[in-house]
This record gives C-alpha cells, sequence and structure tokens, in this order.
C-alpha cells in the first residue's frame, strides 16, 4: 500500500510529514458507504474513524508526524448548520484525543477555508478548541474566483491572528491562481509569493 512505500521512504531520507485524512473534503462526504448517513457524532462512526487511525499507525510506524489533519476545508460542506458543526466537532475532539494516544505528542489540527474560519468564526473557535494548529486554506479569491488585490494579504493575516492569538497558524493550502480568466498573471502570484 501507499502507507507502506511511506514507511519506508520518508523515514530514509528523515523526512517528517503532515498527514491529512478527510472524512469530508470541500463539499464531499469522504466516507464509507454504510456511513453515509450516519451522523458525525454518532459512537459508530467515532469508533470506526479509530480503527482507520489503528491501521494507518500500523502501516506508516516509522514515520514520524509533524501533524495530523483531519478534515479538509470542510466549513464548505457544512455551511451554517451549528448542528452539523457541533456533531463534526465532537468527532473530531474524540478521535483527536485517540490519535495522540498512538503518536504521543502528535499535532492535530482541522483545516478550514479562510472564508470559513472568519464567517463562522464562533463555530470555527469551538471546533478548534483542541487543535494544536489552526489549519487553513487560504486563497484570496472573490466569489467569482478572481483574484483579490495584493494588500488584502496583511489585513486576512491580522483577521486569523486576531481569532486565534496563541495558537500556531498553519497554511495547509496556500495559493495564488496566474490565469487571466481570474484576473491575474505570472507576475501577480509571484508578487503573491513576495508579498506572503
Amino acid at each position: 500500500s501507499l502507507f507502506d512505500i511511506a514507511n519506508v521512504y520518508y523515514p530514509f531520507y528523515n523526512m517528517p510529514i503532515d498527514l491529512t485524512i478527510t472524512p469530508i473534503h470541500t463539499n464531499n462526504l469522504e466516507v464509507p458507504s454504510d456511513l453515509v448517513n450516519t451522523a458525525f457524532d454518532n459512537p459508530i462512526l467515532i469508533n470506526r474513524f479509530k480503527t482507520l487511525l489503528d491501521s494507518v499507525k500500523a502501516h506508516i510506524s516509522d514515520v514520524t508526524l509533524s501533524s495530523l489533519v483531519i478534515g479538509s476545508e470542510h466549513d464548505i460542506y457544512m455551511g451554517t448548520n451549528a448542528g452539523l458543526w457541533a456533531a463534526y466537532t465532537t468527532f473530531y475532539d474524540a478521535v483527536a484525543a485517540y490519535a495522540k494516544t498512538l503518536w504521543p505528542g502528535l499535532k492535530v489540527a482541522t483545516e478550514l477555508t479562510f472564508g470559513g474560519i472568519t464567517s463562522q468564526s464562533t463555530l470555527a473557535q469551538n471546533l478548534n478548541i483542541n487543535s494544536d494548529y489552526i489549519g487553513v486554506s487560504y486563497y484570496p479569491l472573490n466569489n467569482n474566483f478572481t483574484v483579490k488585490p495584493l494588500s488584502t494579504i496583511p489585513t486576512d493575516f491580522a483577521t486569523l491572528v486576531g481569532l486565534y492569538p496563541a495558537t500556531p497558524i498553519c497554511f495547509y493550502q496556500y495559493g495564488y491562481p496566474s490565469s487571466t480568466i481570474c484576473n491575474s498573471s505570472e507576475a501577480l502570484q509571484a508578487q503573491f509569493i513576495t508579498q506572503t
């Protein structure tokens, strides 16, 4: 399996990894078919995820994890549904605590989009209470996917730090398109990196 290959490759190069497991990936529920209608706070789903973590641990026992990220951009899937956020928070807290028993000292995060972490800030802050890192996906885009001006970067960073002044922030996805369709260019993309 890919995990078995990773267990040989990454330790050989003394390279720690960030591992993301996505029960929700952006706007898609990514659970086994028999769990599609199971609430995230249901012990059945929680225990199945713990079993998944057991299997991952067995296959990458020699890999050093920099962090484990549980979910990617799932604020898009959850939207403004406070009940879904609460259920996912219960799930996340349970499986994150369990992961730390498998990998002592492990840093755990859940990755939200910049838009979700700021527009649903109370729900996101509740979700992140037990996070070691604040995981963020950051692409400064308007709703029509055109780029925002580079001057928004310092303001956006200040907003994130204002929401999470005491927890390290990790950008697990970070980028700026270069397409003219997005009102951008390779020169603007380069300036984005410089501004960052």
